[in-house]
């Protein structure tokens, strides 16, 4: 009897670790990641939106690399990246 329960417990955590595994981390938004200490190496990749506050803190920005653009340098490209700037209204 010990060991049916022993099993029962086993597979029930392996279940749970698998539903855990494969939760859904949300949207997904894709980023221009510059690595820490390589900026030559920026690329594009895609994150769970939940992950965008720490990406942005150490300077990746949002959109992939080959279409980022500033206020500055075209205000069109820019405004279609982040509508939400105020300086885009």
């Amino acid at each position: 009897m010990k060991r049916v329960v022993l099993i029962i417990a086993v597979l029930a955590i392996g279940l749970v670790s698998l539903a855990a595994f494969n939760k859904d981390e949300g949207p997904k938004v894709t980023i221009c990641h510059i690595p820490p200490g390589n900026p030559d190496n920026a690329h594009s990749i895609t994150i769970s939106i939940n992950a965008l506050p720490a990406h942005l803190a150490h300077g990746d920005s949002e959109g992939a690399c080959d279409t980022q653009c500033t206020l500055e340098t075209d205000p069109e490209c820019y405004c279609a990246l982040f509508p939400n700037d105020p300086e885009c209204n």
